[in-house]
């Protein structure tokens, strides 16, 4: 679950209208991870990946929820890894851009050196090449072919080039940072070679005369970008060009400024998205635009290939490359005009839902005493059934066979099987403001009130990024003002429940940061880490989530139980199922005097640890041999 497939995170609209968008693992798309990017494994089992990335049926983007910009500026910065650019005290400007702005923190180069991470940005690939060589040029359709053929404009502005067209280094400016002078059908045709790639002294006469082209591609030299010089020299630089952007009428209202790294440092080997093992490793990238809600988080797996997706997608261009792919997500999720995704909407919750939600008041009581029984649930459906080149992404044939889980019967029938199997609420993954999985949160919650059954969400992005206490409050807010009302959602003596997902590098100052961060005064149940005893902030309760184990508890907290895990496109299996052993795990469980007995999973079809009915392990009672074990509390014999 947690290695956001990163999940891609596909985002639907409320009304029910389906886009292409990255679920975030994973998200966009999801989000969410939808996905592909990998973090790091739990310490005490393999952890799953946890997003799903939807189909392109054709090479063209058709309709998206990334508006259709008038002008899209891209600059790229050098050689730096994000946590030594985000909350770096020599970079005041980049990071008060990256907190008044959009922040994409999972966001990872796909090669070393630079050149292929350059020609990524343009092509959809690094087109063979693996050095920062100046004689290697390549016959390849790009993003300036791809604008042109659709009556826009492009230039890229190379800081320190001396002419027009220049082949070759001179200076401080390197051919090898201009990508676009690389290609056959650019470099080979004078006209429009010099037209299109300039000196940055152009810009201003540019800006000047209200010419800014549609795509501008702006490269500092080999100092300003961070190559030779420092990162407080690239600092005032980037205050220097954004600050002339923005007060440039040229630029408009219908735009977006992006900021990215070409690459990591030499060692750094971060992956996404089904770009393998090692790639360019994590870097900071901010998106800048009227278009984007302001201090936004965007913690889904993304690489150079979806801000490349993105582009094409906005202007309804030809994909490329990699950008075909299902793995890379388009970036999505930041953009205001989804607003309606995030905000619960008439036709899709109840009058009194709604009324409440109008004016809400933090409900008092809880609905359950402990023990509470509750499944890890994937809202993720029917995106992540294509996955990784895989459809369906999973081992097993679902009994309800491949659903949407924007179909209300679906969501009867499962919430009729948890309860069979003495379940009482469902920890739904959630990847966030504006991802699929926050979309279908509104119906879960009104199919639960008609139900009697709960719904809490597992908070994802944690296992994926170190989100700020302000990000933290800013969700839970959220979470408070637009689900907790529900009379369906999950509370302790009135305090609403969130379940929180955490990676193997996560220890205290993660805890600091949800206790700074939870104004709410949210019941928060956090995933273990190494040291998490010695914290000295502890959460409400503590849980694992490694469903490679059969079984685990945590101290007093809880006891979680899993019927196995096969990941697909595996050929073994990581735990085998055996009816036998999950009868002894479930009176185990029943036997812990815990808070919370929790089964991983109900539906995590990708990684093979659903106990929702499949063909495999159906019976008579319609539910499966795993639900009638935990129905009858482990004493259900085993199938033949």
């Amino acid at each position: 679950m947690k290695k956001i497939f990163a999940l891609c995170i596909i985002v639907l609209l409320l009304a029910g209208c389906a886009q292409q968008v990255s679920l975030a693992n994973g998200n966009s798309t999801s989000t969410v991870t939808a996905l592909t990017s990998q973090p790091p494994t739990a310490t005490t089992a393999p952890t799953p990946t946890s997003t799903s990335t939807p189909a392109q049926p054709t090479p063209t983007v058709q309709a998206t929820s990334v508006p259709a910009f008038d002008h899209i500026v891209l600059i790229v910065l050098e050689n730096e890894d994000y946590q030594k650019v985000i909350g770096n005290p020599q970079m005041p400007y980049m990071n008060a851009l990256a907190k008044q702005n959009v922040l994409l923190t999972n966001y990872y180069a796909v090669s070393h050196p630079s050149l292929p991470n350059y020609i990524a940005l343009v092509s959809g690939g690094t087109q063979g090449i693996t050095s920062d060589c100046n004689d290697c040029f390549v016959k390849a359709p790009n993003l300036a072919d791809m604008i042109e053929s659709s009556g826009r404009t492009w230039k890229t502005y190379q800081e320190s080039m001396p002419a027009a067209c220049t082949v070759g280094d001179a200076g401080n400016y390197a051919q090898k940072h201009d990508p676009f002078i690389y290609f056959d059908s650019i470099r080979l045709d004078p006209t429009r070679c010099a037209r299109s790639i300039v000196p940055l002294t152009q810009l201003s006469s540019d800006l000047a005369a209200n010419q800014l082209p549609n795509f501008a591609f702006i490269m500092p030299n080999l100092c300003n970008s961070g190559h030779d010089c420092s990162s407080d020299v690239v600092d005032a630089w980037i205050k220097q060009m954004v600050t002339q952007l923005q007060s440039s009428s040229a630029l408009g209202s219908n735009s977006m400024i992006a900021i990215t790294y070409d690459e990591g440092s030499k060692d750094s080997v971060g992956s996404c998205c089904g770009m393998g093992k090692q790639a360019g490793g994590k870097v900071a990238t901010i998106l800048i635009s009227p278009e984007a809600r302001p201090g936004f988080e965007d913690a889904t797996a993304y690489s150079h290939y979806s801000l490349l997706k993105t582009i094409l997608t906005a202007w309804n261009l030809k994909l490329l490359g990699a950008t075909q792919k299902d793995t890379t997500p388009i970036i999505e999720a930041p953009w205001i005009k989804q607003t309606s995704l995030v905000n619960p909407t008439p036709d899709k919750i109840s009058p009194e839902l709604a009324t409440k939600l109008s004016g809400f008041v933090p409900p008092s009581g809880g609905q359950l005493s402990f023990p509470i029984r509750a499944a890890f649930y994937y809202p993720w459906f029917p995106e992540a059934w294509k996955q990784s080149g895989l459809n369906p992404f999973t081992q097993y044939q679902p009994s309800l066979g491949f659903y949407s889980q924007d179909e209300p019967a679906v969501i009867q029938n499962q919430i009729a099987a948890m309860k069979y199997g003495n379940i009482q609420a469902g920890i739904a993954s959630w990847w966030g403001q504006g991802s699929a999985t926050n979309s279908r949160i509104p119906l879960l919650l009104t199919q639960a009130e008609q139900a009697g059954f709960y719904w809490t969400l597992y908070f994802e992005s944690e296992g994926s990024s170190n989100p700020a206490a302000v990000s933290i409050q800013s969700d839970l807010e959220y979470i408070q003002q637009h689900y907790a009302a529900s009379s369906a959602f999950l509370k302790i003596d009135g305090r609403m429940v969130v379940f929180v997902y955490a990676d193997a590098n996560d220890r205290c100052g993660m805890v600091d940061r949800w206790t700074q961060g939870n104004t709410v005064n949210a019941y928060l149940v956090l995933k273990v880490f190494p040291g998490y005893r010695s914290c000295t902030n502890q959460p409400d309760a503590w849980h694992q989530y490694g469903p490679a184990v059969s079984q685990k508890q945590v101290g007093s907290s809880s006891f979680t139980i899993s019927p196995g895990f096969w990941k697909a496109g595996t050929t073994n299996a990581s735990l085998v199922r055996d009816l036998a052993l999950w009868n002894q795990d479930i009176q185990a469980m029943l036997a812990a005097d815990v808070k919370f007995d929790l089964i991983t999973t109900f539906n995590e079809w990708g990684e093979g640890t659903a106990v929702e009915s499949a063909v495999e392990w159906q019976s008579p009672s319609g539910y499966g041999l795993y639900l009638d074990a935990l129905h009858n509390n482990g004493k259900t014999p085993s199938a033949n």
